[in-house]
Protein backbone atom coordinates (compact mmCIF):
# COMPACT_ATOMS: atom_id res chain seq x y z
CA UNK A 1 0.00 0.00 0.00
CA UNK A 2 1.34 3.49 -0.75
CA UNK A 3 1.86 5.43 2.73
CA UNK A 4 3.42 8.63 1.20
CA UNK A 5 4.32 10.41 -2.46
CA UNK A 6 6.05 12.68 -2.64
CA UNK A 7 6.61 14.85 -5.81
CA UNK A 8 9.47 17.64 -6.28
CA UNK A 9 10.79 19.89 -8.98
CA UNK A 10 14.07 20.05 -10.39
CA UNK A 11 15.27 22.40 -7.22
CA UNK A 12 14.24 19.70 -4.68
CA UNK A 13 11.08 21.31 -3.37
CA UNK A 14 7.85 19.65 -2.91
CA UNK A 15 5.43 20.36 -5.47
CA UNK A 16 3.01 17.74 -4.20
CA UNK A 17 2.49 15.61 -1.10
CA UNK A 18 0.16 13.02 0.23
CA UNK A 19 -0.17 10.71 3.15
CA UNK A 20 -1.84 7.72 2.78
CA UNK A 21 -1.75 4.34 5.02
CA UNK A 22 -0.76 5.32 8.03
CA UNK A 23 -1.31 9.20 8.03
CA UNK A 24 2.50 11.03 8.75
CA UNK A 25 4.65 7.91 7.88
CA UNK A 26 7.44 10.29 6.97
CA UNK A 27 6.87 12.81 9.46
CA UNK A 28 4.67 16.06 9.53
CA UNK A 29 7.93 17.92 7.96
CA UNK A 30 7.53 17.61 4.05
CA UNK A 31 10.01 20.46 2.87
CA UNK A 32 13.05 18.73 5.44
CA UNK A 33 12.00 15.12 4.31
CA UNK A 34 12.03 16.37 0.08
CA UNK A 35 15.21 18.00 1.06
CA UNK A 36 16.85 14.82 2.60
CA UNK A 37 15.00 12.82 -0.77
CA UNK A 38 16.37 15.17 -3.30
CA UNK A 39 20.06 15.42 -1.98
CA UNK A 40 20.08 11.42 -1.98
CA UNK A 41 18.66 11.61 -5.39
CA UNK A 42 21.46 13.98 -6.20
CA UNK A 43 24.21 12.40 -4.48
CA UNK A 44 23.30 8.72 -5.69
CA UNK A 45 23.19 10.17 -9.47
CA UNK A 46 26.82 11.74 -9.23
CA UNK A 47 28.30 9.48 -7.30
CA UNK A 48 27.63 6.41 -9.60
CA UNK A 49 25.89 7.89 -12.71
CA UNK A 50 22.83 6.08 -12.44
CA UNK A 51 19.39 6.94 -11.19
CA UNK A 52 18.29 5.76 -8.14
CA UNK A 53 15.08 3.37 -8.27
CA UNK A 54 14.15 1.96 -4.42
CA UNK A 55 15.62 1.85 -0.97
CA UNK A 56 14.83 -0.53 1.65
CA UNK A 57 14.53 0.88 4.96
CA UNK A 58 13.26 -1.83 7.21
CA UNK A 59 9.69 -2.85 6.67
CA UNK A 60 9.28 0.28 4.08
CA UNK A 61 10.64 0.46 0.80
CA UNK A 62 10.78 4.17 -0.95
CA UNK A 63 10.59 3.98 -4.91
CA UNK A 64 11.89 7.05 -7.31
CA UNK A 65 10.90 7.70 -10.77
CA UNK A 66 11.88 10.40 -12.59
CA UNK A 67 10.32 12.11 -15.11
CA UNK A 68 11.19 15.15 -17.60
CA UNK A 69 11.68 18.07 -14.36
CA UNK A 70 10.21 16.11 -11.57
CA UNK A 71 10.81 13.24 -9.06
CA UNK A 72 8.59 10.96 -7.77
CA UNK A 73 8.96 9.66 -4.54
CA UNK A 74 6.78 7.03 -3.04
CA UNK A 75 6.68 5.13 -0.15
CA UNK A 76 5.67 1.67 0.39
CA UNK A 77 5.09 -1.41 2.74
CA UNK A 78 4.01 -4.15 0.55
CA UNK A 79 7.05 -5.94 -0.87
CA UNK A 80 6.10 -6.32 -4.74
CA UNK A 81 8.84 -4.74 -6.54
CA UNK A 82 7.56 -5.09 -10.10
CA UNK A 83 4.38 -3.64 -9.08
CA UNK A 84 5.38 -0.82 -7.35
CA UNK A 85 7.77 -0.01 -10.44
CA UNK A 86 4.77 -0.16 -12.28
CA UNK A 87 2.20 2.05 -10.30
CA UNK A 88 4.70 4.98 -9.79
CA UNK A 89 4.94 5.31 -13.62
CA UNK A 90 1.61 4.84 -13.50
CA UNK A 91 1.41 7.93 -11.15
CA UNK A 92 4.22 9.79 -13.14
CA UNK A 93 2.00 9.31 -16.06
CA UNK A 94 -1.30 10.47 -14.46
CA UNK A 95 0.20 13.66 -12.91
CA UNK A 96 1.04 15.08 -16.61
CA UNK A 97 -2.18 13.60 -18.08
CA UNK A 98 -3.58 16.24 -15.68
CA UNK A 99 -1.06 19.14 -15.24
CA UNK A 100 1.96 18.41 -17.66
CA UNK A 101 1.11 21.91 -19.45
CA UNK A 102 1.40 23.73 -16.43
CA UNK A 103 4.35 22.12 -15.41
CA UNK A 104 6.37 22.49 -18.64
CA UNK A 105 4.65 26.13 -18.41
CA UNK A 106 7.31 26.29 -15.13
CA UNK A 107 5.00 28.62 -13.31
CA UNK A 108 2.92 26.70 -10.44
CA UNK A 109 2.17 26.53 -6.77
CA UNK A 110 1.91 23.70 -5.14
CA UNK A 111 -1.53 23.95 -4.17
CA UNK A 112 -2.98 23.75 -8.14
CA UNK A 113 -2.10 20.09 -7.53
CA UNK A 114 -3.80 19.14 -4.58
CA UNK A 115 -6.65 17.54 -6.39
CA UNK A 116 -4.81 15.21 -7.64
CA UNK A 117 -4.15 13.11 -4.22
CA UNK A 118 -8.27 12.56 -4.96
CA UNK A 119 -7.55 11.33 -8.65
CA UNK A 120 -5.56 8.44 -7.20
CA UNK A 121 -8.25 7.34 -4.55
CA UNK A 122 -10.82 7.65 -7.21
CA UNK A 123 -8.84 5.07 -9.33
CA UNK A 124 -8.07 2.97 -6.66
CA UNK A 125 -4.26 3.19 -6.72
CA UNK A 126 -4.00 5.06 -3.18
CA UNK A 127 -6.11 4.52 -0.30
CA UNK A 128 -7.44 7.13 2.15
CA UNK A 129 -5.60 7.20 5.36
CA UNK A 130 -5.74 4.18 7.68
CA UNK A 131 -8.41 2.80 4.59
CA UNK A 132 -11.01 4.87 4.54
CA UNK A 133 -10.92 7.86 7.78
CA UNK A 134 -11.81 11.50 6.16
CA UNK A 135 -8.54 12.48 8.03
CA UNK A 136 -6.30 11.50 10.84
CA UNK A 137 -8.04 12.55 13.95
CA UNK A 138 -8.71 10.12 16.06
CA UNK A 139 -6.37 7.36 14.27
CA UNK A 140 -4.37 5.44 16.18
CA UNK A 141 -1.75 5.33 13.70
CA UNK A 142 -1.03 9.03 13.42
CA UNK A 143 1.63 9.39 15.98
CA UNK A 144 3.42 6.40 14.03
CA UNK A 145 6.37 8.13 11.93
CA UNK A 146 9.79 7.65 10.28
CA UNK A 147 11.53 10.44 11.25
CA UNK A 148 13.88 12.53 8.82
CA UNK A 149 16.62 11.76 11.62
CA UNK A 150 16.20 8.44 11.53
CA UNK A 151 16.51 8.67 7.40
CA UNK A 152 19.26 10.74 7.93
CA UNK A 153 21.11 8.11 10.09
CA UNK A 154 20.48 5.15 7.57
CA UNK A 155 22.04 7.90 4.78
CA UNK A 156 25.18 7.97 6.86
CA UNK A 157 26.45 4.33 7.68
CA UNK A 158 25.09 3.15 3.65
CA UNK A 159 27.99 5.94 3.12
CA UNK A 160 30.50 4.86 5.30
Amino acid sequence: MIRNLIVLDGSGMPVFTANYGECHSFGEDQTMISGLVSALVSFIQSATGHVIESVIIGELEIYFYQRERLTFVMLVDDKDKNDNKIKIQRIAKLFYDQYGEIVRGGFYQSEMFQEFGNLLTSLNIAQKNCGGRPDCDGCPNSKKTLPVSRLAQFFRRSRA
